[in-house]
């Protein structure tokens, strides 16, 4: 009894710290990259993740699920994104302390681009520019009981653009609960909470001669506004449905309530056949996200993501299990992106 007093506890402080925190600011926080999944599995289940994830996959989706983990576990993705944007990311994760220890890095990179003033607005001078960001982070996770795990999550993630810069630390919580009926489970995550960002450095820091003739010069630094980390409040369940030895469907619902767009909800099916050789899955995923008003525009959807497909393939390698997956996402007027995982179990 004890027990699940404490699960209402946390989901009810999660739920509240949610609805506090995530209030509808369309373009204000900072940080975007940290929306984006690395896992391909887990965008083809349309981002309905969170109660799904049980490899090293799960650090960005929910660490509770990294419980699951029995050796070492080794995640690594690719990402060809939209407008010449590549994002790579890599997971290592093992049993240690009494629970699963992870440690996740991820880089995301564009071409260059030019740099257009109002002096030089067709860039005559050929002078260019990139943005980068990169995220490194450590996960541990714990199973309270049989049926409840907790998993944690300590990132730092660093900006540039030109030769500004930005950090800051941010925290994910998350919990997996079995309800004891079959295997369905609920999953309770509060993703990327912790303090403003802000621009220092580089262009925004400025030299001048305070007094003429051969004074020392003095340095002056524009101060930029300081802006949210997309703080992101989800609540997710899934089930797996036994057809026989060989055939297994995931169905996965998942609700997020994010501080900088309207609240979506996804749902995902994956078809799994097992044979002892090898594995292979189909998945679909869909996305509705919440419309609002802009300007003298009445409901205008906001997403661009909504349908998703994945394949996915395993094979034994070292006992354990070799995955790939591939997932195929369309943004429509952006384009299509690309997606590859590998997974490794030992």
């Amino acid at each position: 009894m004890r027990i699940r007093h404490v699960l209402i506890a946390g989901l009810a402080s999660l739920a509240l710290i949610g609805s506090a925190l995530a209030q509808t600011n369309t373009g204000r926080s900072g940080g975007q990259f940290l929306k984006i999944s690395p896992s391909a599995r887990g965008v083809a289940f349309g981002g309905a993740y969170g109660a799904v994830a049980q490899d090293a996959d799960a650090v960005f989706s929910n660490p509770a699920g990294l419980t699951h983990l029995r050796g070492l576990g080794v995640h690594l993705s690719h990402i060809s994104y939209v407008a010449d944007i590549n994002f790579n990311y890599a997971v290592v994760a093992m049993p240690l302390a009494g629970g699963v220890v992870g440690v996740q890095f991820g880089s995301m990179t564009t071409a260059s681009m030019p740099v257009t003033t109002i002096e030089d607005p067709t860039n005559s001078l050929g002078i260019t520019f990139d943005v980068s960001s990169w995220v490194a982070g450590i996960s541990y996770a714990t199973s309270l009981t049989d049926r409840l795990s907790l998993g944690v999550t300590g990132k730092y993630a660093r900006e540039t653009i030109w030769d500004m810069t930005s950090g800051t630390m941010t925290f994910d919580v998350g919990t997996l609960y079995y309800t004891g009926f079959s295997n369905w489970r609920f999953a309770a995550i509060l993703q990327n909470f912790g303090p403003s960002g802000r621009f220092k450095g580089g262009h925004l820091v400025t030299q001048y001669n305070k007094f003429g003739g051969d004074q020392s010069e003095t340095v002056a630094e524009d101060r930029s506004d300081s802006y949210d980390v997309p703080l992101t409040f989800r609540l997710a369940t899934a089930y797996d449905f036994d057809i026989n030895d060989r055939m297994v469907v995931t169905s996965s619902l998942e609700g997020a309530h994010p501080n900088d767009s309207p609240e979506s909800l996804s749902g995902g099916l994956e078809y799994s056949y097992n044979l002892p050789a090898v594995s292979v899955a189909l998945r679909a995923g869909y996305r509705v996200v919440g419309t609002q008003t802009v300007g003298t525009m009445k409901d205008l959807r906001l997403a661009t993501d909504a349908a998703v497909l994945g394949v996915g393939v395993g094979v034994p390698f070292i006992a354990k299990k070799l995955a790939f997956d591939y997932t195929w996402q369309d943004y429509q007027k952006l384009g299509v992106n690309h997606l590859f995982s590998l997974s490794m179990n030992f």
